[in-house]
């Protein structure tokens, strides 16, 4: 393992307690450990403000990595500052037209983990709304400067909102570099976690931020909810398996009860997937047993999770994203749907629109569609990257 992965692995895992400070002033001192290699490892997992407030803490001098981590620290901090700010205007907006919302991870997150919503880097707002309020928030939205972003369309129209909204469960809004999704769905498989709005928001809690109550997941669904999210992305960044740990820490209790449930589900499987990782990682939390330590779903996000860099789009990203949800789900009828929901590539269904008593034919071409435009970008000299 790279001595850059090593130290970030150091730093979390003394924040979890299962690490001193003394094996962290060690990994610190590694002479082969390069700092613009290791923020930018860092900006990968999403982690620089977590690392920067840990190496303040170690008692051995920092300066030469704390000043590559500085300038980026406080672009981030600004950054989660603006995203607040455009937060509560929103929150203000939606409370103002009576739409019933729920924040999903961002600022409200942020400050149930780390006590500030700028202390949490987040690259939008997520927010969860009632499918039958979805005109009606991106009206507010509208209101607030947002564009709708899919397709290149500034508002979609009726047809193309329908289509949009049968084929996943989120819309695109932004306004400059301000990005806002509005979920109807916690997931787009409704078999990984089919708890509807309604329960959702009869159970929310609320975050303070900025002199506002912020409504939030509960406890119990927020557990679920970043497990299942973790399986959609394959856990492929440090930082969803870090959060995972860190609310086990502050809810034990909840958490402990929630996963040990016996009935096979696909969160179950999340569960168990999240203790393989978080042993293995950081070695916290309880020992799995040996045949998860080994299974192909923890071997599969831990080579996602390593790897140098993160792309969107890229074929490695989504074999690891697509089987990594199609080992959660534990019962055949589910993964037979899931596979043909896979093999029916969404922008299809907005390039050639047809009656739903044809969608049959979609599975049939969307592959290869895909596939063209896979091979297509191998041979474009730019690759597109997450943002950083």
């Amino acid at each position: 393992m790279k001595t850059e992965r090593k130290l970030l692995l150091a730093c979390l895992q003394f924040e979890l307690g299962s690490r001193s400070l003394e094996d962290l002033s060690n990994a610190l001192q590694a002479k082969d450990l390069d700092s613009k290699q290791f923020a930018k490892f860092l900006l990968r997992h999403r982690l620089v403000q977590q690392v920067y407030a840990t190496l303040k803490k170690a008692p051995i001098d920092t300066h030469s990595i704390e000043n590559a981590l500085k300038q980026l620290n406080l672009q981030i901090t600004l950054k989660q500052l603006a995203n607040t700010a455009q937060l509560t205007k929103i929150v203000a907006a939606f409370e103002e037209q009576s739409i019933s919302f729920i924040c999903l991870k961002g600022s409200a997150l942020g400050v149930l983990l780390y006590g500030a919503a700028e202390k949490r880097q987040s690259n939008d707002i997520d927010i969860l709304v009632q499918e039958s309020d979805l005109r009606a928030a991106e009206s507010v939205l509208a209101h607030l400067g947002f564009k709708y972003d899919e397709f290149s369309s500034d508002s979609p129209t009726k047809d193309k909102f329908e289509i949009h909204k049968n084929h996943t469960h989120h819309l695109h809004f932004s306004k400059g570099d301000l990005v806002v999704e509005v979920h109807w769905k916690t997931s787009s498989h409704n078999y990984l976690y089919p708890k509807p709005f309604e329960e959702l928001y009869q159970k929310r809690t609320h975050i303070p931020i900025a002199n506002q109550n912020v409504p939030f997941l509960s406890t119990e669904d927020l557990i679920a909810y970043l497990h299942i999210h973790g399986i959609a992305h394959c856990w492929n960044r440090m930082k969803l398996i870090y959060e995972v740990a860190l609310l086990r820490q502050k809810d034990p209790q909840v958490f402990d009860t929630l996963t040990n449930r016996p009935e096979p589900s696909p969160l179950r499987q999340a569960f168990k997937t999240y203790q393989a990782l978080s042993h293995q990682l950081f070695d916290y939390g309880p020992s799995p047993q040996k045949s998860l330590k080994t299974s192909i779903l923890t071997s599969l996000a831990c080579s996602q999770m390593l790897g140098d860099n993160e792309l969107l789009d890229s074929l490695p990203n989504t074999l690891g994203r697509s089987a990594s949800i199609f080992l959660t789900i534990p019962d055949i009828p589910n993964r037979i749907r899931y596979t043909n929901q896979l093999l029916s590539w969404t922008p299809l269904y907005h390039k050639l629109p047809l009656p739903k008593y044809f969608h049959f034919v979609y599975p049939l071409i969307s592959p290869a569609l895909w596939f063209c435009r896979a091979i297509r970008r191998v041979f474009t000299p730019e690759k597109r990257k997450v943002k950083q």
